[in-house]
């Protein structure tokens, strides 16, 4: 995990060199909450809250929407969020976690826990020193990192959120290995843990996704079917990366959702006509910023999209459905 790969290059050596000396001087780093597990409410789902690279001048720059995202989730009382990966645009740089400890400080002093996916923008520059801006500010990939491994789980409300880790190409063969192995366990064992009604498979890389800049991912379309397979409490599997939303129904049973509007530069979809998967929310090409609430009714999660009416300048809801775990496969 700690060599460089050719993709960390693509930005200039001045790029890593200015982020490098932008926080060089020290600083005092927050811990944000762990999640309380025997609480029943709001959780919420975000992804790709980082800022735009300089060297991608010609793409938006939504500083005003991140601003005002986290005052917006904490008008739901939310337990805990769950970010799906990409929360700064640099994992190595000081500057943009510091950014990020300013705009998110409202949730962190509400006492919301939180819940990290490692987004490929977590790798940017040296790992070691990503890991260390990570490990000091989320409890649960710190322990995760301390065995050398960038997935774990969560139980919140009765939901087993499982990360797990999507960058497959930052990751050994022999880690490729032990993560599936550990899914397949790990599923095998929720399946008897009467603490745990509903199992969401999160990753920062979707499996499934109609973007024009964005890629689907084979290994994450493998870790639903394993979740399909081995799980009787799989319900969801939630991911980022493309900064849009889509709602897909794989199999007419499993939903599958893309919720990576928090605030990094928008991007397009292919037309419906020309779209890989049906998506079952018609919300034009270019979608709003957009979060999800997660509210648990027994074994259902009742799952709600908001986003931001730009023209109104509100948030409003967009999409709903109830989730409900599906049947493994015979």
């Amino acid at each position: 995990m700690n060599k460089l790969t050719l993709r960390q290059w693509i930005v200039p050596i001045c790029l890593v060199t200015l982020l490098a000396c932008a926080g060089v001087s020290p600083q005092e780093v927050p811990e944000y909450p762990t999640p309380t597990l025997q609480k029943s409410g709001t959780i919420i789902l975000l992804g790709d809250t980082q800022r735009t690279l300089w060297v991608e001048f010609w793409r938006e720059q939504n500083d005003s929407i991140r601003e005002v995202i986290f005052p917006q989730i904490l008008t739901h009382l939310p337990l805990a969020i769950v970010h799906l990966g990409d929360i700064v645009n640099w994992g190595a740089s000081n500057s943009e976690w510091e950014y990020f400890d300013r705009i998110s400080k409202p949730a962190r002093d509400a006492g919301v826990g939180f819940v990290n996916v490692l987004g490929n923008h977590e790798y940017y520059g040296r790992n070691a020193i990503a890991f260390k801006k990570i490990s000091a500010r989320f409890p649960i990939m710190r322990r995760s990192l301390a065995e050398k491994r960038s997935w774990n789980y969560t139980v919140i409300d009765s939901i087993a959120f499982l990360v797990l880790d999507s960058n497959i190409e930052e990751l050994t063969t022999e880690q490729i290995d032990e993560q599936s192995t550990w899914l397949d366990s790990t599923l095998k064992a929720l399946n008897t843990n009467s603490l745990v009604r509903n199992v969401v498979l999160c990753t920062h890389h979707p499996a499934y996704t109609n973007s024009t800049v964005a890629e689907e991912v084979e290994e994450v379309q493998e870790f639903i079917r394993t979740a399909s397979r081995v799980s009787r409490k799989f319900t969801l599997a939630a991911s980022g990366h493309a900064h849009t939303y889509e709602h897909f129904k794989v199999t007419n049973t499993l939903d599958v959702i893309v919720t990576g509007g928090g605030g990094g530069p928008r991007q397009e979809l292919q037309p419906a006509k020309d779209s890989l998967h049906y998506d079952t929310y018609n919300g034009g090409v270019i979608r709003n910023f957009n979060y999800c609430t997660i509210l648990r009714n027994n074994d259902t999660l009742h799952v709600a999209m908001m986003h931001f009416n730009e023209n109104t300048k509100t948030w409003q809801e967009g999409d709903r459905f109830d989730a409900v775990p599906i049947q493994p496969n015979k």
